[in-house]
């Protein structure tokens, strides 16, 4: 379903936000490193918390941010709503995961990429998504699109990135478009893809909470139709399992009776996503924080 942005008044076309979901998922831990890096270089960055138990909310008032909540949807696209609601007409938004940090590079080179999309009449920049992986002893080895091994040059290569389109210019149609547990959005006009510079998620611990939560979601989107994936699907639609609650058991580790034997019964299954599931929720030692990348890709200098 597609979900019209409201028109506000025509803005000043220099200017550039950054929105941020977050929720039950509880992110503070990562939004309190992303947030104090990321302010400068936005006329305003808009969190919107559908369900935190942790302290995001302290911690967006600690970095001077807009922090607005709001009750999850199923459609979680449309939880960018409030905050699309308060930026004028005309002006540039960065869509930001709540697990995710732009590198220095990505963040210098906004400005120009504003200026241009006017200049060239782009609307809509789609960035390279880069994911770091970490050994158990948090070792930094590579991550989803490239490797050290390779110093980044494959990210030059369209074919071997995954890219979404993050950094939009605000029209008066302006849509939200879901799919399942995902969601695009939609400007009229021109699309133009920037390899360099990218833009990460801090770990392969947040990707695991990523993969817990919308592969259950919305299996049917992600190509999971085993028995296993049937199983889960019948579970949840008897229990009336929301996006909200598959966020919270991700965060918490527990879930009714019936969902935890059902996890429990995948350990040794042959199916990759079911296997998963259960280790993430048996084995996973998830404590709240991510190994720290000291690479040049991650450098952020001391001042802008």
């Amino acid at each position: 379903m597609d979900y019209k942005i409201k028109t506000q008044p025509t803005g000043d076309n220099t200017k550039k936000h950054c929105t941020i979901i977050t929720g039950a998922d509880n992110r503070a831990w990562c939004l309190r490193r992303t947030l104090p890096l990321i302010t400068p270089w936005f006329d305003s960055v808009i969190v919107t918390d559908t369900g935190s138990t942790d302290d995001t909310r302290s911690v967006c008032e600690s970095n001077n941010v807009i922090y607005l909540q709001t009750d999850s949807r199923d459609e979680i696209g449309m939880c960018h709503e409030g905050a699309l609601d308060l930026i004028p007409t005309d002006e540039w938004v960065y869509f930001n995961d709540s697990d995710e940090c732009p590198t220095y590079a990505l963040l210098k080179s906004l400005e120009r990429l504003a200026s241009e999309g006017v200049a060239l009449g782009v609307a809509k920049w789609d960035l390279p998504c880069i994911g770091h992986w970490f050994s158990p002893e948090g070792v930094l080895i590579g991550d989803s699109a490239i490797t050290l091994k390779n110093q980044f040059q494959s990210i030059l290569d369209v074919t071997q990135v995954f890219k979404s389109t993050r950094f939009l210019q605000k029209k008066q149609d302006f849509t939200i478009s879901n799919t399942g547990s995902h969601y695009a959005f939609v400007v009229p006009g021109v699309t133009q893809f920037m390899p360099l510079p990218w833009s990460h998620y801090k770990g392969v611990k947040s990707r695991s909470q990523s993969m817990f939560i919308h592969a259950q979601a919305s299996p049917e989107h992600h190509s999971w139709n085993t028995p296993e994936a049937l199983e889960w699907s019948g579970l949840k639609t008897r229990l009336g399992i929301t996006f909200k609650e598959l966020a919270s058991f991700c965060g918490n580790k527990s879930a009714p009776s019936e969902c935890m034997r059902l996890w429990e019964s995948w350990k040794d299954s042959e199916d990759v996503t079911a296997n998963f599931i259960y280790r993430f929720v048996y084995e996973f030692n998830f404590d709240g924080s991510e190994p720290e990348c000291k690479e040049q890709c991650c450098e952020y200098p001391s001042n802008r």
